[in-house]
């Protein structure tokens, strides 16, 4: 189970971290290594992508093609819940079995939940090792608070989830475009 818990959180911190390690890349020659992960449904998704795209399901589209050809991993669900509801339910089953995805996202309380049941291990090594640089800097921007979040007993659980503030900036640009406008009415 340790080796497990081990490879599924190499494999996240690789897949999360930086499509441009091209150590990975070679090694992705032989077979691939399978990788789980767990979702919810996302109609949008299915409606405007899957349905153009003929065969594509969550297991197999142009994005998991491209994950196992650069990445060597192949990519499957252990659920696509039909409801935020369900999955929270799947998830904390999954927990209490003891057979979490490779990969999963995860609030404060959902990890607190992992790091209690001995569900994950320490990932500052394998960030330190292959995060990319441009994801270091994004994460060190954001703060030590950033860290914190998903550290139990000075020990780094998981890879934080970083807002890039693309909302902010879109919201900046609508506001001088707003203004912009105001300008012209008023003089």
């Amino acid at each position: 189970m340790k080796k497990r818990k081990m490879m599924a959180l190499l494999t996240a911190a690789a897949v999360m971290c930086s499509l441009a390690v091209p150590a990975l890349a070679d090694e992705a020659e032989g077979d691939l290594i399978p990788i789980t992960f767990c979702g919810t449904a996302d109609p949008l998704v299915e409606a405007n992508v899957f349905a153009n795209m003929e065969g594509a399901t969550y297991e197999k589209n142009i994005w998991t093609d491209l994950i196992a050809e650069k990445l060597g991993y192949e990519v499957s669900y252990l659920w696509v819940a039909s409801s935020s509801e369900i999955a929270t339910q799947k998830f904390n089953a999954a927990v209490a079995s003891g057979t979490i995805p490779d990969v999963v996202c995860v609030n404060k309380q959902d990890l607190k939940q992992l790091v209690d049941g001995d569900l994950v291990v320490d990932m500052a090594p394998y960030f330190e090792e292959y995060a990319s640089d441009y994801l270091k800097s994004l994460i060190e921007a954001a703060g030590e608070a950033c860290i914190n979040a998903c550290t139990y007993n000075g020990v780094q659980y998981g890879i934080p989830y970083v807002d890039c503030d693309l909302r902010r900036k879109i919201h900046r640009l609508n506001f001088w475009k707003d203004m912009r406008f105001f300008w012209k009415k008023a003089f």
